[in-house]
């Protein structure tokens, strides 16, 4: 069954039948959103203003795997390319992928050119936190190291 999901800007998640236009479920996860949803494998990634990563099950059964803070806000879509999945916040850039666990292992953290933003500030070190408690809670391995 194709499943498309919509994700309203203030925060209210639909998942219709495609084939009949019949609602699954609706859901609202709270907060308001600029970025869209990803849809990567089982799962739907998406970044509210404040920042905060919600992940949800792709699937005709709602179910809400995490909400991840990243520290800072964001009005970004998270980007997939070549097996990486890319997050950007007001002054960071974050890359997560390869490995036995898809993009869900962190290879990397790249300062985001902003004025007045800090590779070595406080807000970084929220959102590695953020990213290992994500890969703990799927089991998978982890590296996080800074690019320059």
């Amino acid at each position: 069954v194709e499943l498309p999901f919509l994700w309203y800007d203030k925060g209210i998640v639909t998942c219709i039948d495609a084939p009949t236009g019949e609602q699954v479920w609706q859901k609202r996860v709270g907060s308001n959103f600029s970025g869209s949803p990803v849809r990567v494998g089982d799962a739907i990634y998406c970044i509210d203003e404040e920042g905060v990563v919600f992940v949800l099950s792709a699937t005709k059964d709602y179910k809400m795997f995490g909400k991840y803070p990243l520290g800072e806000p964001s009005r970004a879509t998270p980007a997939v390319a070549r097996g990486r999945m890319f997050l950007r916040t007001e002054s960071q850039l974050m890359a997560i992928g390869g490995g036995k666990c898809g993009f869900r292992s962190v290879v990397g953290w790249i300062p985001w050119p902003v004025a007045g933003g800090n590779s070595g500030s406080t807000s970084a070190a929220r959102l590695r936190t953020a990213w290992r408690e994500l890969l703990r809670e799927t089991r998978c391995a982890t590296s996080y190291f800074p690019v320059g």
